[in-house]
């Protein structure tokens, strides 16, 4: 995300520019965040269903694996807390980047 917000310094300046608020610019960019790490754990909390159900059929040597199941609440929670991960991650770019001046957003180059 850190990346993400450096690579539109000038999209923010830009905004700042057409009149958004630096409170409304730090809700887009968390808003961003919030929507691709939810789209992010959607795709693992799927992968991780598939990845179970294949490992069920999979004849077991060490350890009884047709027990192995993936509970709808470890799920929910595990989702969760990628979501909170990638929002703390993106607080601080976008705290930084909407409170950056417009001029100095402008000129940003990369």
């Amino acid at each position: 995300m850190a990346m993400s917000v450096r690579e539109r310094v000038r999209e923010v300046g830009v905004l700042k520019t057409l009149g958004f608020t630096p409170s409304a610019i730090l809700a887009i960019l968390m808003g961003e965040a919030a929507l691709l790490t939810a789209l992010g754990g959607l795709i693992a909390c799927f992968v991780t269903v598939l990845l179970v159900a294949l490992i069920r059929t999979l004849p077991s040597i060490i350890l009884p694996l047709s027990a192995l199941q993936l509970e709808p609440s470890v799920a929910c929670q595990l989702f969760a807390i990628g979501v909170c991960v990638g929002l703390a991650s993106a607080l601080v770019p976008a705290w930084g980047a909407a409170r950056i001046p417009i001029l100095e957003a402008l000129k940003f180059t990369d």
